[in-house]
Parts: C-alpha cells; sequence; structure tokens
C-alpha cells in the first residue's frame, strides 16, 4: 500500500506539472513581435545614403535594405514631420535603428520630399515625391530583392502625407497599411485653423492647401474625408497631452474608420507630440506586429 500510496503521489505531481506547463505556454504575452518566415538569402546587408529619386534637390532618400532579404523582404517607407514646410529625414533616424533593432529583416526607405510653399508646392506636389520615391523602389525590386508591397510611417505632417497618400493613390495596390504618429487628419479644422498658439496655423495651412481657407479644397486635403472601407489597415498612434495637433484628430479619424469598418489599430499615450522613450518602444512594437499581421 505504501508504494502504490508513493507512486500516485507522483502521478498526480506529474499531472500537476503537465497541466501547470500547459497554462502557461497557453499565455499570450504582450508585443510578441512574430518570426520571419521563409529561408533567408546569401546578400549582405547594404545601405545607400542620399540616393537621388528625382530631380529636385529634396528628392533625396536613405535605403537600408537588410542581410539575408529576398523577394518578400518587407518595406517600410519613413515621411518625417515639419509642419509641411521643414523636417529632414535624419530626425526619423531615431526610429529607423529602433525598427532595425527590433526587426532586422525589414528594408526601410527613409526620405526627404519638397517643402510646401502654398504656390508650386502643394499637398499633391508632395504626394508626387512620395510616388517616385515608391516608384524607385518597385521598378528596382530585382536588383534591392525586396516586396513591390510597402507600409508606409510617418510623424505630425509626415503622418499625414503617409494617411493621404494611402487614402488616396493606392490604385495600384502598392501600399500594404500606413502608421499614422500624432498626424493631423482634417485640414478642414476651422477651430484648429483660428488657433495662434503653439503654430500659426493659417499659415501652415495655406502653404500645404495652396490658398488661405478653402472648405472644400482642405477637406478633399484630409484624410479623414478621404477614408474608405477599401483603405490599407491603418494604425494609429497619438499623446493625450498633444497641444501641436489636437488628440480629437485622430479620434476622429479611428471614429470614421470603425464607422467604414475599415482595419485599424489605435493607441493613446498619456505623453505630447512626440513619445518618451518607453512610448517610442511599445509604439514601435505594436507597429511591427501590425505590419506582420496584415
Amino acid at each position: 500500500m505504501k508504494i502504490v500510496t508513493e507512486i500516485n503521489k507522483r502521478v498526480l505531481f506529474l499531472l500537476i506539472l503537465f497541466f501547470s506547463l500547459t497554462i502557461f505556454s497557453c499565455e499570450k504575452p504582450t508585443n510578441t513581435i512574430p518570426p520571419d518566415s521563409g529561408q533567408p538569402s546569401n546578400l549582405p546587408e547594404r545601405i545607400i545614403k542620399d540616393t537621388s529619386y528625382g530631380p529636385e534637390a529634396r528628392n533625396k532618400m536613405d535605403i537600408y535594405l537588410p542581410a539575408g532579404r529576398t523577394g518578400i523582404t518587407s518595406v517600410i517607407v519613413m515621411l518625417h514631420g515639419g509642419g509641411w514646410t521643414a523636417g529632414d529625414k535624419n530626425e526619423m533616424n531615431f526610429l529607423v535603428d529602433r525598427f532595425r533593432a527590433k526587426w532586422p529583416q525589414v528594408a526601410i526607405i527613409n526620405m526627404n520630399y519638397r517643402y510646401a510653399n502654398g504656390s508650386t508646392v502643394v499637398c499633391n506636389t508632395i504626394l508626387s515625391d512620395i510616388r517616385k520615391a515608391i516608384e524607385l523602389v518597385v521598378n528596382n525590386k530585382k536588383t534591392f530583392q525586396v516586396s513591390d508591397k510597402v507600409a508606409l510611417l510617418g510623424g505630425s505632417a509626415g503622418a499625414h502625407l503617409a494617411l493621404q497618400y494611402a487614402y488616396t493613390q493606392n490604385q495600384d495596390g502598392r501600399i500594404k497599411c500606413v502608421a499614422d504618429l500624432f498626424g493631423p487628419s482634417v485640414l478642414n479644422d476651422w477651430q484648429l485653423y483660428n488657433s495662434v498658439f503653439p503654430l500659426n496655423y493659417k499659415e501652415l495651412m495655406k502653404n500645404i492647401n495652396g490658398k488661405e481657407w478653402d472648405e472644400a479644397l482642405y477637406k478633399s486635403n484630409s484624410p479623414f474625408s478621404r477614408a474608405q472601407a477599401t483603405s490599407p489597415p491603418t494604425i494609429i498612434f497619438h499623446g493625450t497631452l498633444d497641444i501641436v495637433v489636437p488628440i480629437y484628430q485622430s479620434q476622429w479619424l479611428r471614429g470614421k474608420l470603425n464607422e467604414l469598418k475599415a482595419p485599424n489599430e489605435y493607441y493613446e499615450y498619456v505623453d505630447f507630440h512626440g513619445f518618451n522613450n518607453d512610448n517610442y518602444t511599445d509604439c514601435v512594437e505594436k507597429t511591427i506586429i501590425f505590419l506582420k499581421s496584415i
């Protein structure tokens, strides 16, 4: 009887251990980035800085091609902020580094574009710059060994451009998804237009739209108004303390996408126009998971 009792105890212990391991193995940790699938190539890493994608002085971009890339390697095109009239791709380098560290298999295009000036360069002009950059990548798909589908990611004014391009210029289906970091989505926002702090919004809106207040024009240049049920999947991040681009702009866009049943994810941080280190880390991880899920 003693031997049987000992055996029963051991069986009971093993059963408890088995079920405990099963339960823990079923728990899904947050921000778990799935591994890339497919066999890597023998291609080495390649970085091309300040290459031209068009004839204008600001038509420059940096290309980061990962080691082991193949014809299905994911591509992210990054667009800097600066109120459409300033800024530089170098300001996105910290995000380039974070994405490459968290996702070594991704290819990144970090681009400059022409500054809006209210006359010769307006919203559609900049969208044509983005098209030229994407076409350079697509036309060199075999040389670069990357996918011909790209994800757009922008911050602030760059996020507006990323959204506007994804929602209005994707007839060729090249845009896989879009990431919006605290970007304005409603340019025909009369309250924001008349604000003078912390920016001269009237001047900014005139530069990007080409005119002073014009309801129809500003609306046509607003991602909120151009979103459709078939728009590329969208992931949005915004700080609740943002005084440059009010968070309600992103909340409005999220509501519109939900109403359309367009695929989207939305995240808020207790943060400003730009995030702290931890929030940027979380933002990058969530974006990678989102991009890999598409």
